[in-house]
């Protein structure tokens, strides 16, 4: 692992703090989730905030099946042949 210096304007240094705190991290962490998608631009980065959107929305929906569960093959198969 390597070692690195940067500089940034206080409000910036104050920024990632607030963020990092917020996100129960360090400055560090922070820092290398943003540089990610600099590096892997084909990577997708999914954010913690896009997570729990996805926790919040689960199971909001009903299809009104009963057995969807059981038989999810079969709907997902009538579902793509249009029927």
């Amino acid at each position: 692992m390597s070692i690195t210096e940067i500089v940034l304007s206080d409000d910036e240094m104050k920024a990632l703090q607030a963020l990092a705190d917020a996100r129960n991290a360090s400055v560090s962490e922070i820092v290398k989730e943003a540089i990610k998608p600099l590096l892997h631009p084909q990577r997708k980065t999914i954010t913690q905030e896009q997570k729990a959107n996805a926790k919040a929305v689960a199971g909001t929906f009903r299809s009104g099946v009963n057995d969807l569960a059981s038989n999810h093959d079969k709907y997902f198969a009538e579902a793509i042949e249009g029927k």
